[in-house]
């Protein structure tokens, strides 16, 4: 089933009685003699749909149409005066908001068309291809309404009833039709231009190729040239390895220096200890030729004194007090300190000379490593650092050779892939390939609804039936290898149904999108009058142009396939006369045309 259908449908006026038609899921069935309102039916759903006007005549009192719609989520309320372009919506259904919609779209709006899109599953606005030049048009239920809303001019056409009334719409319908199917809408196909723009755009193409050609013949002027037979790569490559050495002898020359400058702080220490002893060493050494000195003073003092003094009370040497000596003893102490004192300055003499050695052997070899690392730096300095800094900018000249190399080679390159378009643009005179519709109609597809067509017919038990195709030239069926357009309108109208149906249930059982609704207007073409004694032999009546019958059996088994396949969708059905069979749980309103008996017409009064 489908997910919506339409359940009531609403005529009124002012001061006029409600005429009120109410409908199932499934088959419904509008039956009675003609002029009862039956047409208006259609017209009123129509109305509803989009179209631009209603032709229910001002002086039946009646103006305005409402519509009941069930959904599977909700409910809506349709309602349109037959003066307005506005159709009004009250919705319950969640993605469809409630308010006034234009009954046509706009190039802001899609009106009222988005409500039954919604309707149908299809929520987002979508382009279809409209001609050959890939020129596009907003998706609409008008674009394809006819092929499920069949009144009773179009019922007996002789085109395909998928078409609408305009031969400009077929490419659009069949887009639309194709979008049903798949839900391809070709949205990443661009319109083509005309001959006139190609031919602009063509000329606009080579002066900008010609404009892009002579800026690269002024950069390539500008560009110096190698001479002929230069090795850049190989030059930049020793380069590079010349450079590397170079850093690896100033890494090595910086680590030497490393090794020289741990040396000389070594060696400085100990000097500076050696310094240290040494000036003690000295201090000691004075100290002892003092105290030789002081001695030499005290001996010379005593022997005065001898000669002057005789009683001395304190040692003039360690101002000790004297007992009383003996000159002789005092004069062998001094000799023997004196003696001791002289000892340690020779002994002290000895250690003092081998420490001046040696701090002027440190002093010397601290002169000769300060001087390799003098040396070392500026080895680096004057000869390595500069050799590095030359070999880098040489580098760097070279490969601004090879990148301007590089350039020239993609100038040279780009210019031939450009030449070569030019040549291709200003030689390329062919069409661009134009949009054909039916191409894109696979085999699938044209075999599936053929074997839909065939089904039914079956069903239907059509006159002495062989096969049939759906004919893509016309999009149309052809039975027993005869064209629908060669039959007279008895037979067309019957296999615009049965096309129509095959349609519809090619579009449920496989389609992307499906209206799952199916509206037919007289398609077995009886034409029945009250009291008519002749009217079960005009029921699908001989053709006044061809004068073909079709037969009862067929009229039985399409009612009989029409009650059957209400699993499809809803289908509504105005006929004058339908046949007696077995309508199960088929909708029935039926118009008498007879004032007391039953129900007159569509509207209450209306004669």
């Amino acid at each position: 089933m489908n997910g919506f259908y339409i359940k009531n449908l609403l005529i009124t006026g002012a001061g006029m009685l409600d005429a009120t038609l109410n409908f199932t899921p499934g088959l419904n069935i509008v039956c009675g003699p003609s002029n009862t309102g039956k047409s208006y039916i259609l017209d009123c759903i129509d109305f509803l749909f989009g179209s631009k006007a209603l032709r229910l005549s001002e002086d039946t009192g009646y103006d305005t149409v409402r519509m009941l719609v069930e959904a599977g989520s909700g409910g809506l309320v349709l309602e349109r005066k037959a003066t307005t372009n506005k159709i009004n919506v009250a919705s319950t259904i969640a993605n469809i908001e409630s308010g006034d919609y234009l009954a046509w779209p706009t190039k802001t709006s899609a009106g009222i068309s988005e409500v039954w899109l919604k309707l149908m599953g299809i929520d987002e606005e979508h382009q279809i291809i409209k001609n050959e030049n890939y020129k596009k048009q907003r998706l609409t239920l008008r674009t394809f309404s006819h092929a499920f809303l069949i009144n009773e001019e179009a019922i007996i056409q002789e085109r395909s009833v998928l078409f609408g009334s305009q031969s400009t719409s077929i490419t659009a319908t069949l887009s639309a039709l194709i979008f049903l199917l798949t839900g391809n809408d070709f949205s990443r196909i661009h319109e083509q231009d005309s001959k006139a723009i190609k031919e602009a755009k063509k000329k606009a193409i080579v002066g900008y190729i010609n404009d892009t050609l002579s800026g690269f013949q002024l950069r390539l002027a500008a560009l110096p040239h190698p001479a002929e037979g230069d090795d850049l790569y190989n030059q930049v490559e020793a380069i590079v390895g010349e450079i590397a050495a170079t850093e690896k002898e100033i890494t090595e020359a910086i680590s030497a220096s490393k090794g020289l400058l741990d040396k000389t702080c070594s060696l400085s220490e100990q000097l500076a200890e050696s310094q240290t002893l040494l000036e003690r060493y000295q201090a000691l050494h004075t100290q002892y030729i003092s105290d030789l000195k002081r001695l030499g003073f005290i001996l010379d003092g005593e022997e005065t004194e001898r000669h002057y003094h005789t009683n001395t009370s304190k040692c003039p040497f360690c101002d000790s007090d004297i007992q009383g000596h003996e000159p002789e003893l005092f004069n062998e102490a001094t000799d023997a300190e004196i003696e001791k004192i002289l000892l340690h300055l020779r002994d002290l003499g000895n250690v003092i000379d081998v420490l001046t050695a040696e701090r002027e052997t440190l002093a010397e070899e601290l002169e000769d490593i300060q001087g390799q690392r003098a040396d070392i730096k500026a080895l680096i300095a004057n000869d390595l650092q500069p050799k590095v800094n030359i070999l880098k900018t040489n580098l760097g000249q070279y490969r601004i050779a090879i990148a301007q190399q590089s350039e020239m080679a993609a100038i040279d390159g780009l210019a031939a892939d450009l030449q070569r378009d030019i040549e291709t643009v200003q030689l390329d005179d062919s069409e661009d390939e134009k949009y054909k519709p039916r191409r894109h109609f696979d085999q699938e597809f044209i075999t599936g609804i053929g074997g839909y067509l065939r089904r039914i017919l079956e069903a239907c038990k059509y006159e002495d039936f062989v096969t049939a195709v759906f004919d893509m030239a016309d999009c149309d069926v052809t039975v027993n290898g005869k064209p629908k357009k060669a039959q007279g309108k008895g037979y067309r109208a019957f296999l615009n149904t049965i096309l129509a149906l095959a349609f519809l249930e090619s579009l449920t059982d496989c389609g992307e999108y499906s209206p799952g609704l199916l509206i037919l207007d007289s398609p077995i073409l009886s034409l029945v009058e009250p009291g008519d004694a002749k009217a079960q032999d005009r029921l699908f009546s001989t053709d006044s142009i061809n004068g073909e019958k079709a037969s009862d059996t067929m009229k039985a088994g399409l009612f009989e396939y029409l009650v059957a396949c209400k699993d499809k969708g809803q289908i509504i059905v105005v006929e004058n006369e339908i046949p007696c069979i077995d309508y199960k749980d088929t909708n029935i309103i039926n118009f008498t045309k007879v004032v007391g008996d039953g129900r007159y017409g569509l509207l209450p009064g209306v004669r």
